[in-house]
């Protein structure tokens, strides 16, 4: 599940009907912001959520496009796998990320759902008893693999999304295609963690990402909307005049982390039987060392998606 602005299932890379399995467009009911709390309501098989972003796109294309308006260059990590694109339609502004959890949760045996990607968040301290850490501990019960974006506040350290400090979510941070850290990537705080007891079970959490992914300059699919059209200067250097028109440059822990989720598909492929503990694991002890920087800047290391194949056909 992407989890984010919507997407465009108008574009042939994730076509709706095809590796755009489903496509839900939410909508915040106001009346919720009164003394009453109502619910969100959601209208699904929607082809295109995503009409004044363009960010969820872009992300979905990194975890599994098909390439197919570039002749497979540009690809996504796992092409062609089954995607659902859970969207609030709300650019930027991830307005209904609980309502995201809560349509994986509900529909995961109609749609086998295994990975949710949520590239967004928020600042502050870690709480474990925030709702959306919640939510994203009830997906993980459920044998679902939850990845959250660190930030984009960095080179300064505490700066990484409080959702992404749960221990039982990854944390991805960004990395430039060199191998190093972007430095936009929010940091975590060297030594900053704790222990805590939920649902009869003691936690450790650490401030620190889980693990790096490329986050700069990455090319995946477009929208026509505002958002898309910020890195026309990066669009006509990096990519040709015949992908303009269906790809577009983007930078951000927003890009990173539809990287680490395409290989937990791949993961997925290679041993179903792992869970989310387990992929979790595969992935930090087959990273890639960044010399020159510590875990609680860059987690386990940079992504190496063979290493952590070839680990999961073993187990």
């Amino acid at each position: 599940m992407v989890n984010d602005s919507g997407v465009d299932g108008t574009h042939r890379d994730h076509q709706f009907g095809r590796n755009l399995v489903q496509n839900v467009m939410a909508s915040t009911n106001l009346n919720a912001f009164a003394p009453e709390l109502l619910p969100i309501t959601y209208l699904e098989h929607v082809p295109n959520t995503d009409t004044n972003s363009g960010h969820g796109t872009h992300v979905a294309g990194t975890v599994g496009g098909t390439g197919a308006m570039s002749s497979g260059k540009y690809e996504g990590v796992a092409p062609g796998a089954d995607l659902i694109g859970y969207g609030s339609g709300a650019a930027l502004f991830v307005l209904d990320g609980i309502g995201g959890f809560d349509y994986a949760i509900t529909h995961q045996q109609e749609y086998n759902i295994r990975v949710i990607t949520n590239s967004w968040g928020s600042s502050g301290d870690f709480d474990y008893n925030d709702p959306i850490n919640i939510a994203s501990k009830k997906a993980f019960d459920r044998g679902i693999t939850v990845l959250f974006a660190a930030g984009n506040e960095g080179p300064d350290e505490n700066t990484h999304n409080p959702y992404a400090k749960a221990p039982w979510v990854i944390s991805v941070a960004a990395g430039v295609k060199d191998g190093t850290l972007a430095d936009f990537s929010s940091r975590g705080k060297k030594g900053v963690g704790g222990t805590f007891t939920l649902d009869g079970k003691q936690w450790t959490w650490l401030d620190e990402p889980t693990i790096t992914a490329p986050g700069v300059d990455i090319v995946s699919t477009r929208v026509l909307a505002p958002v898309s059209s910020l890195g026309i200067d990066k669009d006509i250097e990096l990519i040709s005049p015949a992908h303009l028109p269906f790809y577009t440059t983007m930078s951000g822990t927003s890009m990173a982390t539809p990287h680490v989720a395409g290989i937990v598909a791949l993961l997925l492929e290679a041993n179903p039987e792992l869970s989310p503990s387990q992929v979790k694991q595969v992935l930090k002890k087959t990273a890639t060392e960044m010399p020159g920087y510590e875990s609680w800047e860059v987690g386990a290391g940079y992504v190496n998606a063979y290493n952590a194949i070839k680990l999961a056909y073993r187990k």
